[in-house]
Protein backbone atom coordinates (compact mmCIF):
# COMPACT_ATOMS: atom_id res chain seq x y z
CA UNK A 1 0.00 0.00 0.00
CA UNK A 2 1.26 3.44 -1.16
CA UNK A 3 1.52 6.33 1.39
CA UNK A 4 -0.20 8.76 1.51
CA UNK A 5 0.49 12.64 1.01
CA UNK A 6 -1.63 15.41 1.90
CA UNK A 7 -1.65 16.25 -1.45
CA UNK A 8 -4.49 15.62 -4.20
CA UNK A 9 -3.70 13.14 -7.05
CA UNK A 10 -3.26 14.32 -10.45
CA UNK A 11 -6.56 12.92 -12.07
CA UNK A 12 -9.17 14.83 -9.76
CA UNK A 13 -8.91 18.60 -9.17
CA UNK A 14 -9.36 20.45 -5.85
CA UNK A 15 -13.43 21.28 -5.29
CA UNK A 16 -14.13 24.66 -6.89
CA UNK A 17 -15.35 27.19 -4.43
CA UNK A 18 -19.45 27.85 -4.40
CA UNK A 19 -20.36 30.99 -6.32
CA UNK A 20 -21.63 33.69 -4.45
CA UNK A 21 -25.13 34.25 -4.80
CA UNK A 22 -26.55 36.72 -6.48
CA UNK A 23 -27.93 39.57 -4.56
CA UNK A 24 -31.82 39.19 -3.57
CA UNK A 25 -34.07 41.61 -5.45
CA UNK A 26 -36.37 43.14 -2.83
CA UNK A 27 -39.67 42.36 -4.57
CA UNK A 28 -41.67 44.47 -2.40
CA UNK A 29 -40.43 47.47 -4.19
CA UNK A 30 -40.77 46.65 -7.90
CA UNK A 31 -44.29 47.21 -9.22
CA UNK A 32 -46.60 44.29 -10.49
CA UNK A 33 -45.16 44.28 -14.30
CA UNK A 34 -42.17 44.24 -13.12
CA UNK A 35 -42.60 41.56 -10.86
CA UNK A 36 -44.04 39.58 -12.97
CA UNK A 37 -41.40 40.19 -15.51
CA UNK A 38 -38.74 39.19 -13.54
CA UNK A 39 -40.42 35.73 -12.25
CA UNK A 40 -41.29 34.72 -16.12
CA UNK A 41 -37.36 35.40 -16.36
CA UNK A 42 -36.45 33.34 -13.72
CA UNK A 43 -34.45 36.36 -12.34
CA UNK A 44 -36.79 35.80 -8.77
CA UNK A 45 -38.06 33.06 -6.96
CA UNK A 46 -41.59 33.82 -5.91
CA UNK A 47 -42.70 34.24 -2.71
CA UNK A 48 -46.27 33.28 -0.88
CA UNK A 49 -46.98 37.41 -0.68
CA UNK A 50 -45.89 37.68 -4.51
CA UNK A 51 -47.98 35.58 -5.87
CA UNK A 52 -50.80 36.46 -3.63
CA UNK A 53 -50.26 39.88 -5.08
CA UNK A 54 -50.09 39.06 -8.50
CA UNK A 55 -53.83 36.85 -8.03
CA UNK A 56 -55.11 40.00 -6.53
CA UNK A 57 -53.93 42.44 -9.39
CA UNK A 58 -55.56 39.73 -11.83
CA UNK A 59 -58.95 39.21 -9.55
CA UNK A 60 -59.70 43.25 -9.56
CA UNK A 61 -58.50 44.22 -13.25
CA UNK A 62 -61.39 41.03 -14.21
CA UNK A 63 -64.20 42.65 -12.06
CA UNK A 64 -63.38 45.58 -13.31
CA UNK A 65 -63.16 44.96 -16.58
CA UNK A 66 -66.79 43.20 -16.43
CA UNK A 67 -69.81 44.35 -17.04
CA UNK A 68 -72.86 43.69 -14.98
CA UNK A 69 -75.52 43.98 -17.26
CA UNK A 70 -74.04 42.90 -20.31
CA UNK A 71 -75.04 44.07 -23.63
CA UNK A 72 -78.66 44.43 -24.51
CA UNK A 73 -79.19 43.93 -28.56
CA UNK A 74 -82.44 43.15 -30.74
CA UNK A 75 -82.37 40.24 -32.42
CA UNK A 76 -82.92 40.19 -35.98
CA UNK A 77 -86.27 39.44 -37.58
CA UNK A 78 -87.22 36.52 -39.45
CA UNK A 79 -88.57 38.45 -43.21
CA UNK A 80 -90.93 35.00 -43.82
CA UNK A 81 -92.65 35.31 -40.00
CA UNK A 82 -95.15 37.77 -39.34
CA UNK A 83 -95.73 38.94 -35.97
CA UNK A 84 -97.82 36.58 -33.61
CA UNK A 85 -100.18 39.67 -32.24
Amino acid sequence: MAARSGKTPPDQAPPAAAPAPAPRIDTAGLDLKALAAAILAREVRPRVADVRRLAEAVLKKKKKGKKAGGKNRKLSKIPARKSAR
